[in-house]
């Protein structure tokens, strides 16, 4: 009995270390694969072109909506610091992603098409485009 407790522990690391583990999909699309997204598309045709699953859905009862949630990263390039000036450094350097953040994909509740999507940086653009706008309507509404 003793020599089968001592065995059990070998057996489980021989077995364990056999094993190969394969990555379901992809954690993050990048900011590339974004721009073939189209109006339209289906669920399947979207999670094909981001090459990356949903890692959150929220539901819209109200708009009849889903939005799904994708991760991203922005590429950059790794470039020499020696040659940080130079014009050669523009267009070559090992690509990098980092900056890890959201992708908001609206889908049509009923036939499950893309209607539109929206990044994180794209929804603090626009939010501080919208104010500007209100001030300037105000300012317009204060002229008259």
């Amino acid at each position: 009995m003793k020599k089968l407790i001592y065995l059990l522990p070998i057996v489980i690391l021989t077995i364990s270390s056999c094993m190969t583990v394969l990555p379901i999909n992809n954690y993050c699309t990048t900011t590339s694969s974004m721009y073939n997204l189209k109006q339209g598309m289906s669920l399947t045709d979207v999670i094909t072109t981001l090459k990356a699953e949903p890692k959150d859905i929220y539901s819209n009862t109200i708009d009849k909506e889903k939005v799904l949630v994708f991760k991203y990263k922005r590429a950059y390039q790794q470039i020499n610091l020696n040659s940080v000036n130079a014009e050669s450094s523009l267009r070559k350097g090992l690509p990098i992603f980092k900056d890890e953040m959201n992708l908001y994909v609206f889908m049509d509740a009923k036939t499950n098409k893309l209607v539109h999507y929206i990044t994180d940086s794209g929804r603090k653009t626009a939010r501080k485009e919208l104010n500007e706008a209100l001030k300037l309507k105000i300012r317009d509404v204060n002229k008259k």
